[in-house]
Protein backbone atom coordinates (compact mmCIF):
# COMPACT_ATOMS: atom_id res chain seq x y z
CA UNK A 1 0.00 0.00 0.00
CA UNK A 2 2.64 2.40 0.98
CA UNK A 3 4.32 1.84 -2.55
CA UNK A 4 1.57 2.27 -4.28
CA UNK A 5 0.78 5.47 -2.64
CA UNK A 6 4.64 6.58 -3.25
CA UNK A 7 4.42 5.97 -6.88
CA UNK A 8 1.08 7.87 -7.30
CA UNK A 9 2.81 11.03 -5.63
CA UNK A 10 5.93 10.51 -7.99
CA UNK A 11 3.43 10.35 -11.31
CA UNK A 12 1.54 13.12 -9.91
CA UNK A 13 4.77 15.07 -9.18
CA UNK A 14 6.67 14.26 -12.70
CA UNK A 15 3.32 15.14 -14.60
CA UNK A 16 3.07 18.38 -12.89
CA UNK A 17 6.54 19.09 -13.93
CA UNK A 18 5.86 17.95 -17.91
CA UNK A 19 3.28 20.39 -17.68
CA UNK A 20 5.08 23.63 -16.39
CA UNK A 21 8.34 22.67 -18.45
CA UNK A 22 6.43 22.46 -21.39
CA UNK A 23 4.87 26.14 -21.20
CA UNK A 24 7.94 27.43 -20.55
CA UNK A 25 9.72 25.97 -23.73
CA UNK A 26 6.62 25.01 -25.84
CA UNK A 27 7.97 22.39 -27.76
CA UNK A 28 9.26 24.80 -30.69
CA UNK A 29 11.47 24.29 -33.62
CA UNK A 30 14.80 25.94 -32.17
CA UNK A 31 14.33 28.40 -35.50
CA UNK A 32 11.30 29.75 -34.14
CA UNK A 33 13.12 30.87 -31.01
CA UNK A 34 13.36 34.16 -32.42
CA UNK A 35 10.17 35.26 -31.67
CA UNK A 36 10.20 34.28 -27.84
CA UNK A 37 11.88 37.87 -26.07
CA UNK A 38 10.05 37.35 -22.98
CA UNK A 39 12.35 37.47 -19.45
CA UNK A 40 12.02 33.69 -19.33
CA UNK A 41 13.88 33.07 -23.01
CA UNK A 42 16.43 35.22 -22.02
CA UNK A 43 17.40 32.86 -19.44
CA UNK A 44 17.68 29.91 -21.55
CA UNK A 45 20.44 30.97 -23.01
CA UNK A 46 22.58 31.52 -19.77
CA UNK A 47 22.86 27.76 -19.78
CA UNK A 48 25.44 25.67 -21.73
CA UNK A 49 23.22 22.49 -21.41
CA UNK A 50 19.16 22.94 -21.18
CA UNK A 51 16.99 19.86 -20.51
CA UNK A 52 13.94 19.78 -22.78
CA UNK A 53 11.07 17.86 -21.48
CA UNK A 54 8.06 17.44 -23.95
CA UNK A 55 4.67 15.80 -22.74
CA UNK A 56 3.19 14.00 -25.16
CA UNK A 57 2.11 10.53 -23.51
CA UNK A 58 3.00 8.39 -20.57
CA UNK A 59 5.69 8.02 -20.00
CA UNK A 60 7.32 11.72 -20.98
CA UNK A 61 10.78 11.82 -23.05
CA UNK A 62 13.61 13.52 -22.29
CA UNK A 63 15.77 14.71 -24.91
CA UNK A 64 19.04 16.42 -23.59
CA UNK A 65 20.84 19.06 -26.69
CA UNK A 66 23.94 21.15 -26.17
CA UNK A 67 23.62 24.80 -26.85
CA UNK A 68 27.31 25.45 -27.72
CA UNK A 69 27.21 29.59 -27.60
CA UNK A 70 24.68 32.50 -27.26
CA UNK A 71 23.65 33.91 -30.06
CA UNK A 72 25.08 37.49 -30.67
CA UNK A 73 21.88 38.56 -31.84
CA UNK A 74 20.44 37.96 -28.17
CA UNK A 75 22.84 39.96 -27.00
CA UNK A 76 22.09 43.13 -29.31
CA UNK A 77 18.03 42.31 -29.52
CA UNK A 78 18.08 41.41 -32.91
CA UNK A 79 15.89 39.18 -34.33
CA UNK A 80 16.87 38.34 -37.76
CA UNK A 81 16.94 34.70 -39.06
CA UNK A 82 20.06 34.42 -39.66
CA UNK A 83 20.64 34.91 -35.72
CA UNK A 84 19.02 31.58 -35.05
CA UNK A 85 21.06 29.41 -37.28
CA UNK A 86 22.91 28.24 -34.10
CA UNK A 87 19.87 26.82 -32.52
CA UNK A 88 19.73 24.75 -35.68
CA UNK A 89 22.15 22.32 -34.12
CA UNK A 90 19.13 21.76 -31.08
CA UNK A 91 16.25 20.37 -34.15
CA UNK A 92 18.70 18.77 -36.24
CA UNK A 93 20.27 16.13 -33.38
CA UNK A 94 16.59 15.76 -32.32
CA UNK A 95 15.68 14.44 -35.83
CA UNK A 96 19.12 12.84 -37.07
CA UNK A 97 19.43 10.71 -33.24
CA UNK A 98 17.44 8.38 -32.19
CA UNK A 99 16.49 9.77 -29.05
CA UNK A 100 12.51 10.26 -27.43
CA UNK A 101 12.41 13.89 -28.25
CA UNK A 102 12.38 12.85 -32.06
CA UNK A 103 8.76 11.11 -32.18
CA UNK A 104 7.84 13.47 -29.25
CA UNK A 105 8.94 17.04 -31.39
CA UNK A 106 7.37 15.04 -34.88
CA UNK A 107 4.31 13.25 -34.43
CA UNK A 108 2.96 14.95 -30.70
CA UNK A 109 0.00 16.68 -30.82
CA UNK A 110 2.40 20.01 -30.26
CA UNK A 111 2.94 22.61 -32.78
CA UNK A 112 6.18 22.08 -34.39
CA UNK A 113 7.21 22.73 -37.45
CA UNK A 114 9.75 21.20 -39.62
CA UNK A 115 9.33 22.52 -42.98
CA UNK A 116 12.40 24.55 -42.81
CA UNK A 117 14.19 21.46 -41.64
CA UNK A 118 13.65 19.63 -44.50
CA UNK A 119 14.09 22.47 -46.81
CA UNK A 120 17.41 22.70 -45.88
CA UNK A 121 17.90 19.02 -46.03
CA UNK A 122 16.61 19.03 -49.95
CA UNK A 123 19.26 21.66 -50.54
CA UNK A 124 21.87 19.50 -48.52
CA UNK A 125 21.03 16.97 -51.29
CA UNK A 126 21.29 19.10 -53.91
CA UNK A 127 24.09 20.81 -53.29
CA UNK A 128 25.86 16.98 -52.00
CA UNK A 129 24.92 16.01 -55.86
CA UNK A 130 25.47 19.03 -58.27
CA UNK A 131 29.24 18.56 -56.38
CA UNK A 132 29.80 15.00 -56.50
CA UNK A 133 28.34 14.40 -59.87
CA UNK A 134 30.94 15.54 -61.62
CA UNK A 135 33.44 12.63 -60.35
CA UNK A 136 30.76 9.90 -61.55
CA UNK A 137 33.19 8.40 -64.50
CA UNK A 138 31.92 4.68 -64.60
CA UNK A 139 28.12 2.96 -64.33
CA UNK A 140 29.39 1.26 -61.11
CA UNK A 141 30.00 4.52 -60.14
CA UNK A 142 27.01 6.07 -60.85
CA UNK A 143 24.87 3.12 -59.43
CA UNK A 144 26.63 4.15 -56.05
CA UNK A 145 26.43 7.50 -56.41
CA UNK A 146 22.59 7.19 -57.35
CA UNK A 147 21.75 4.30 -54.76
CA UNK A 148 23.17 6.75 -51.70
CA UNK A 149 20.31 9.72 -52.72
CA UNK A 150 17.42 8.24 -53.99
CA UNK A 151 18.28 4.19 -53.01
CA UNK A 152 16.30 2.53 -50.25
CA UNK A 153 18.53 3.86 -47.21
CA UNK A 154 19.23 6.92 -49.37
CA UNK A 155 19.03 10.12 -48.06
CA UNK A 156 16.08 11.50 -50.39
CA UNK A 157 14.45 8.51 -49.42
CA UNK A 158 15.13 9.76 -45.46
CA UNK A 159 13.42 12.95 -46.28
CA UNK A 160 10.80 11.59 -48.00
CA UNK A 161 9.70 9.03 -45.01
CA UNK A 162 9.66 12.32 -42.97
CA UNK A 163 6.53 13.53 -44.82
CA UNK A 164 4.37 11.36 -42.38
CA UNK A 165 5.33 13.60 -39.52
CA UNK A 166 4.89 17.18 -41.54
CA UNK A 167 1.70 18.69 -39.97
CA UNK A 168 -1.20 18.94 -42.68
CA UNK A 169 -0.92 22.02 -42.90
CA UNK A 170 2.77 22.01 -44.57
CA UNK A 171 2.68 18.82 -46.51
CA UNK A 172 1.42 21.12 -49.67
CA UNK A 173 4.50 23.04 -49.50
CA UNK A 174 6.88 20.16 -48.51
CA UNK A 175 5.63 17.89 -51.67
CA UNK A 176 6.63 20.63 -53.77
CA UNK A 177 9.68 21.21 -52.70
CA UNK A 178 9.86 17.41 -52.62
CA UNK A 179 9.20 17.28 -55.94
CA UNK A 180 11.55 19.67 -57.61
CA UNK A 181 14.31 18.00 -55.87
CA UNK A 182 13.13 14.87 -57.52
CA UNK A 183 13.24 16.64 -60.80
CA UNK A 184 16.31 18.31 -60.62
CA UNK A 185 17.91 15.14 -59.46
CA UNK A 186 16.62 13.46 -61.97
CA UNK A 187 18.03 15.88 -64.71
CA UNK A 188 21.65 15.07 -62.93
CA UNK A 189 21.50 11.58 -63.08
CA UNK A 190 20.56 11.83 -66.48
CA UNK A 191 22.86 13.65 -67.63
CA UNK A 192 25.66 11.95 -65.93
CA UNK A 193 24.53 8.45 -67.83
CA UNK A 194 24.69 10.30 -71.06
CA UNK A 195 28.48 11.09 -70.16
CA UNK A 196 29.05 7.85 -68.82
CA UNK A 197 27.32 6.02 -72.16
CA UNK A 198 29.66 8.82 -74.58
CA UNK A 199 32.90 7.87 -72.52
CA UNK A 200 31.99 4.16 -72.71
CA UNK A 201 31.52 4.56 -76.63
CA UNK A 202 34.54 6.78 -77.18
CA UNK A 203 36.12 3.77 -75.27
CA UNK A 204 34.82 0.54 -77.74
CA UNK A 205 35.77 3.10 -80.63
CA UNK A 206 39.43 3.38 -79.61
CA UNK A 207 41.24 7.11 -80.26
CA UNK A 208 40.67 9.04 -82.95
CA UNK A 209 42.10 8.04 -86.29
CA UNK A 210 43.17 10.64 -89.51
CA UNK A 211 40.99 9.73 -91.84
CA UNK A 212 43.00 10.53 -94.58
CA UNK A 213 45.63 7.69 -93.70
CA UNK A 214 44.86 4.36 -95.51
CA UNK A 215 42.98 1.41 -93.66
CA UNK A 216 45.26 -1.07 -93.02
CA UNK A 217 42.85 -3.69 -93.35
CA UNK A 218 41.02 -2.71 -96.40
CA UNK A 219 39.69 -5.82 -98.07
CA UNK A 220 39.31 -5.16 -101.37
CA UNK A 221 36.01 -5.92 -103.44
CA UNK A 222 35.96 -8.43 -106.68
CA UNK A 223 33.61 -7.94 -109.37
CA UNK A 224 30.88 -11.27 -109.65
CA UNK A 225 31.93 -14.25 -111.67
CA UNK A 226 29.06 -13.39 -114.42
CA UNK A 227 31.00 -10.11 -114.85
CA UNK A 228 34.42 -11.04 -114.84
CA UNK A 229 33.13 -13.58 -118.03
CA UNK A 230 31.26 -10.73 -119.94
CA UNK A 231 34.37 -8.32 -119.29
CA UNK A 232 36.77 -11.15 -120.59
CA UNK A 233 35.10 -11.71 -123.81
CA UNK A 234 33.93 -8.11 -124.50
CA UNK A 235 37.79 -7.53 -124.42
CA UNK A 236 38.78 -10.49 -126.79
CA UNK A 237 36.17 -9.35 -129.43
CA UNK A 238 37.19 -5.53 -128.81
CA UNK A 239 40.58 -6.40 -130.11
CA UNK A 240 39.19 -8.05 -133.26
CA UNK A 241 37.09 -4.85 -134.05
CA UNK A 242 33.47 -5.38 -132.22
CA UNK A 243 31.77 -2.54 -130.53
CA UNK A 244 29.68 -2.67 -127.80
CA UNK A 245 25.93 -2.37 -128.31
CA UNK A 246 23.18 -2.25 -126.04
CA UNK A 247 19.53 -1.89 -125.93
CA UNK A 248 16.08 -2.54 -123.67
CA UNK A 249 15.08 -5.08 -121.96
CA UNK A 250 11.41 -4.56 -122.33
CA UNK A 251 10.95 -5.01 -126.07
CA UNK A 252 8.74 -6.32 -128.64
CA UNK A 253 7.24 -9.26 -130.64
CA UNK A 254 8.67 -7.53 -133.99
CA UNK A 255 11.99 -6.82 -132.50
CA UNK A 256 12.14 -9.85 -130.53
CA UNK A 257 10.90 -12.58 -132.83
CA UNK A 258 9.18 -11.13 -136.58
CA UNK A 259 12.17 -9.19 -137.55
CA UNK A 260 14.22 -12.75 -136.68
CA UNK A 261 12.49 -14.77 -138.81
CA UNK A 262 10.47 -16.58 -135.88
CA UNK A 263 7.52 -17.82 -137.36
CA UNK A 264 3.75 -16.86 -135.42
CA UNK A 265 3.28 -20.16 -134.18
CA UNK A 266 6.97 -21.06 -133.04
CA UNK A 267 6.85 -22.60 -129.55
CA UNK A 268 9.17 -19.68 -128.00
CA UNK A 269 5.95 -17.25 -128.77
CA UNK A 270 3.65 -18.74 -126.69
CA UNK A 271 2.81 -17.52 -123.37
CA UNK A 272 4.36 -20.26 -121.50
CA UNK A 273 7.76 -19.50 -122.82
CA UNK A 274 7.60 -15.77 -123.37
CA UNK A 275 6.86 -13.02 -120.50
CA UNK A 276 4.41 -10.54 -121.95
CA UNK A 277 3.08 -7.06 -120.79
CA UNK A 278 -0.39 -6.34 -120.89
CA UNK A 279 -2.38 -6.01 -124.34
CA UNK A 280 -3.10 -2.15 -123.03
CA UNK A 281 0.61 -1.37 -121.95
CA UNK A 282 2.41 1.35 -123.94
CA UNK A 283 5.47 2.24 -123.07
CA UNK A 284 7.05 5.92 -124.74
CA UNK A 285 10.92 5.07 -124.55
CA UNK A 286 10.46 1.53 -126.22
CA UNK A 287 9.88 2.34 -129.83
CA UNK A 288 7.60 -0.31 -131.67
CA UNK A 289 7.23 -1.04 -135.46
CA UNK A 290 3.85 -1.38 -135.38
CA UNK A 291 1.30 -1.86 -132.92
CA UNK A 292 2.50 -5.22 -131.50
CA UNK A 293 2.61 -6.29 -127.88
CA UNK A 294 5.52 -5.82 -125.13
CA UNK A 295 7.41 -8.44 -123.97
CA UNK A 296 10.43 -8.79 -121.82
CA UNK A 297 13.47 -9.66 -124.66
CA UNK A 298 14.32 -13.64 -124.88
CA UNK A 299 17.67 -12.71 -126.36
CA UNK A 300 19.74 -9.87 -127.04
CA UNK A 301 19.50 -10.26 -130.88
CA UNK A 302 17.17 -7.83 -130.67
CA UNK A 303 19.93 -5.42 -130.54
CA UNK A 304 21.20 -6.32 -133.21
CA UNK A 305 18.16 -6.17 -135.00
CA UNK A 306 17.94 -1.90 -133.61
CA UNK A 307 22.13 -1.90 -134.63
CA UNK A 308 20.92 -2.83 -138.11
CA UNK A 309 18.07 -0.51 -138.72
CA UNK A 310 20.20 2.09 -137.53
CA UNK A 311 23.74 2.13 -139.13
CA UNK A 312 24.78 0.34 -142.48
CA UNK A 313 27.60 -2.01 -143.31
CA UNK A 314 29.60 -3.28 -142.48
CA UNK A 315 29.22 -3.91 -138.81
CA UNK A 316 30.49 -5.23 -135.87
CA UNK A 317 28.80 -5.64 -132.65
CA UNK A 318 28.26 -7.27 -129.59
CA UNK A 319 25.29 -7.13 -127.53
CA UNK A 320 25.79 -8.27 -123.97
CA UNK A 321 22.48 -8.25 -121.54
CA UNK A 322 20.04 -9.46 -119.46
CA UNK A 323 17.27 -11.74 -120.60
CA UNK A 324 14.06 -13.38 -119.74
CA UNK A 325 12.19 -16.55 -120.32
CA UNK A 326 9.34 -18.67 -118.42
CA UNK A 327 11.89 -21.74 -117.62
CA UNK A 328 11.83 -23.67 -114.23
CA UNK A 329 14.74 -22.44 -111.81
CA UNK A 330 16.63 -25.27 -111.34
CA UNK A 331 21.10 -26.30 -111.14
CA UNK A 332 20.86 -25.36 -114.88
CA UNK A 333 17.90 -22.84 -115.42
CA UNK A 334 16.77 -19.65 -114.70
CA UNK A 335 14.13 -17.27 -115.97
CA UNK A 336 16.62 -14.15 -115.97
CA UNK A 337 20.03 -14.79 -116.90
CA UNK A 338 22.74 -13.51 -119.34
CA UNK A 339 24.05 -13.76 -122.87
CA UNK A 340 26.35 -12.13 -124.90
CA UNK A 341 25.91 -12.32 -128.92
CA UNK A 342 27.86 -10.93 -131.55
CA UNK A 343 27.27 -9.79 -135.17
CA UNK A 344 29.56 -9.06 -138.47
CA UNK A 345 27.66 -8.04 -141.34
CA UNK A 346 29.59 -7.13 -144.82
CA UNK A 347 30.28 -8.24 -148.04
CA UNK A 348 31.59 -11.60 -148.83
CA UNK A 349 31.39 -13.10 -145.33
CA UNK A 350 31.62 -16.81 -145.51
CA UNK A 351 31.57 -19.61 -142.51
CA UNK A 352 35.16 -19.48 -142.46
CA UNK A 353 35.31 -16.16 -141.08
CA UNK A 354 33.10 -17.49 -138.39
CA UNK A 355 35.18 -20.37 -137.88
CA UNK A 356 38.46 -18.47 -137.30
CA UNK A 357 36.90 -15.91 -135.07
CA UNK A 358 36.05 -18.54 -132.38
CA UNK A 359 38.67 -20.39 -132.83
CA UNK A 360 40.53 -16.96 -132.08
CA UNK A 361 37.99 -16.56 -129.24
CA UNK A 362 38.33 -20.01 -127.42
CA UNK A 363 41.88 -20.09 -127.33
CA UNK A 364 41.96 -16.71 -126.02
CA UNK A 365 39.45 -17.92 -123.39
CA UNK A 366 41.02 -21.66 -122.42
CA UNK A 367 44.34 -21.70 -123.24
CA UNK A 368 46.20 -22.45 -126.66
CA UNK A 369 45.65 -26.21 -126.82
CA UNK A 370 41.36 -25.09 -127.11
CA UNK A 371 39.87 -26.75 -130.35
CA UNK A 372 36.54 -26.32 -131.70
CA UNK A 373 33.98 -28.03 -133.92
CA UNK A 374 30.19 -27.36 -135.90
CA UNK A 375 27.45 -29.70 -135.55
CA UNK A 376 24.66 -29.16 -137.72
CA UNK A 377 21.55 -27.38 -135.97
CA UNK A 378 18.78 -25.23 -136.44
CA UNK A 379 17.61 -21.53 -135.52
CA UNK A 380 15.55 -19.62 -137.21
CA UNK A 381 17.81 -16.25 -138.05
CA UNK A 382 20.67 -18.36 -139.59
CA UNK A 383 21.37 -20.52 -142.04
CA UNK A 384 23.03 -22.76 -141.83
CA UNK A 385 23.28 -23.25 -138.21
CA UNK A 386 25.54 -24.74 -135.84
CA UNK A 387 26.51 -25.44 -132.28
CA UNK A 388 29.45 -24.86 -131.17
CA UNK A 389 31.44 -27.56 -129.20
CA UNK A 390 35.06 -27.06 -127.64
CA UNK A 391 37.79 -29.33 -126.12
CA UNK A 392 40.83 -28.24 -124.00
CA UNK A 393 42.97 -29.05 -121.39
CA UNK A 394 40.54 -27.51 -119.10
CA UNK A 395 37.31 -28.91 -120.24
CA UNK A 396 38.71 -32.29 -119.94
CA UNK A 397 37.67 -32.25 -115.82
CA UNK A 398 34.39 -32.08 -116.65
CA UNK A 399 34.57 -35.73 -117.95
CA UNK A 400 33.79 -35.00 -121.38
CA UNK A 401 36.55 -34.03 -124.68
CA UNK A 402 34.00 -32.17 -126.04
CA UNK A 403 31.43 -29.47 -124.42
CA UNK A 404 28.88 -27.81 -125.77
CA UNK A 405 29.42 -23.76 -125.61
CA UNK A 406 26.82 -21.77 -127.73
CA UNK A 407 24.95 -21.71 -131.48
CA UNK A 408 26.21 -20.02 -134.86
CA UNK A 409 25.84 -19.59 -138.14
CA UNK A 410 25.06 -17.32 -140.95
CA UNK A 411 22.66 -14.75 -140.59
CA UNK A 412 19.44 -15.65 -142.77
CA UNK A 413 18.52 -13.50 -145.80
CA UNK A 414 15.43 -12.64 -144.37
CA UNK A 415 16.58 -11.25 -141.61
CA UNK A 416 18.51 -8.77 -143.77
CA UNK A 417 15.10 -8.23 -145.89
CA UNK A 418 13.85 -7.30 -142.58
CA UNK A 419 15.80 -4.31 -141.71
CA UNK A 420 16.34 -2.98 -145.19
CA UNK A 421 19.82 -5.21 -146.47
CA UNK A 422 20.09 -6.20 -150.01
CA UNK A 423 21.24 -10.26 -149.27
CA UNK A 424 22.38 -10.52 -152.00
CA UNK A 425 25.25 -8.33 -151.28
CA UNK A 426 25.12 -8.13 -147.80
CA UNK A 427 26.19 -11.46 -145.55
CA UNK A 428 27.05 -11.96 -141.98
CA UNK A 429 27.35 -14.33 -139.08
CA UNK A 430 26.05 -14.30 -135.56
CA UNK A 431 26.82 -16.60 -132.60
CA UNK A 432 26.16 -16.31 -129.05
CA UNK A 433 26.25 -17.77 -125.55
CA UNK A 434 25.28 -17.81 -122.13
CA UNK A 435 27.14 -16.20 -119.41
CA UNK A 436 26.14 -18.48 -117.07
CA UNK A 437 26.83 -21.26 -118.87
CA UNK A 438 30.57 -19.73 -119.60
CA UNK A 439 30.95 -19.40 -116.52
CA UNK A 440 29.94 -22.84 -114.86
CA UNK A 441 32.44 -24.61 -117.67
CA UNK A 442 35.05 -22.41 -116.93
CA UNK A 443 35.35 -22.52 -112.96
CA UNK A 444 33.68 -25.90 -112.31
CA UNK A 445 30.48 -24.98 -110.72
CA UNK A 446 27.77 -27.15 -110.82
CA UNK A 447 24.45 -25.17 -109.90
CA UNK A 448 23.45 -21.67 -112.30
CA UNK A 449 21.53 -20.27 -108.40
CA UNK A 450 24.94 -19.93 -106.89
CA UNK A 451 25.40 -16.64 -108.97
CA UNK A 452 22.41 -14.78 -107.44
CA UNK A 453 22.21 -15.86 -104.37
CA UNK A 454 25.04 -13.26 -103.17
CA UNK A 455 26.91 -15.79 -100.86
CA UNK A 456 29.89 -14.14 -99.31
CA UNK A 457 31.29 -17.78 -99.03
CA UNK A 458 30.85 -18.52 -102.76
CA UNK A 459 31.78 -14.92 -104.29
CA UNK A 460 35.13 -14.53 -102.40
CA UNK A 461 36.58 -17.54 -104.47
CA UNK A 462 36.55 -14.98 -107.50
CA UNK A 463 38.35 -12.28 -106.15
Amino acid sequence: VVVGALCRLASSIWIEVGRVTHNRCRCRDPVDYDNDHDSDNETRYENRWRAVLCRRRWPVAWAVVPIDTQPASRQSGSTTKEAVGDMSPLFQLGLESSIPCKSACLAGPFPCRIVRFMEAELNAILERARGEIADVQTRPEFEQFKASISGPKGAMTQVMKGMGKVPKEDKPKVGRAINAAKQELEALFTSALEKIDALEMEKAIGPAIDPTLPSPDFELGSRHPINQIRARLVKILQNVGFSVAEGPEVETEWFCFDALNTAPDHPARDLQDTLYLKKDANLSNVSRHSDERYLLRTHTSTVQIRTMLKYDPPIRVISPGRVFRRDTVDATHSSCFHQIEALYVDKNVTVADLKALLDYMMRELLGSDAETRFRPHFFPYTEPSFELDCSSAHLKKVGKRWTEMGGCGMVDPSVFEAVGYDPEVYSGYAFGFGLERLAMILYGIDDIRHFYQNDIRFLCQFA
